[in-house]
């Protein structure tokens, strides 16, 4: 089962932005870039779950050929684009919007961390 704090962790930690990323506007990361099974229906079912409940934004990247031209100027497949698309009842999706003040909340937490006396800090199980 798929968590929306999953799908977020990894969407800031490593997650492809479809558009050089800016630290102030929300970001718009392919869900190809998750390391997820798009082509396994449930596992875009569980997304959409996600979506349906308001546990996670999913959006389309109306500006394909941008996208497609900024992934290719930042080194990345210009496919992962095409790849990370789920169609639902007409609507299609390609990326999990990550808030402004979502992605400058994380980075504070990973220099507190990194900050952090090696006592204090969290440990993976």
């Amino acid at each position: 089962m798929i968590t929306a704090v999953q799908v977020l962790a990894t969407a800031v930690l490593i997650g492809v932005p479809a558009f050089r990323p800016s630290m102030v506007l929300d970001t718009k990361v392919l869900l190809g870039s998750l390391g997820l099974d798009l082509a396994d229906p449930g596992v875009r079912e569980e997304l959409l779950d996600l979506l349906r409940e308001g546990e996670l934004v999913l959006v389309r990247v109306d500006l394909e050929a941008d996208a497609q031209r900024s992934l290719a100027e930042r080194g990345h497949d210009p496919a992962l684009l095409d790849a990370s698309a789920i169609v639902d009842r007409g609507s299609k999706f390609h990326a999990i919007l990550i808030r402004a003040e979502t992605r400058a909340h994380a980075a504070l937490l990973r220099r507190l961390e990194a900050d952090a006396p090696p006592a204090a800090r969290s440990e993976a199980p």
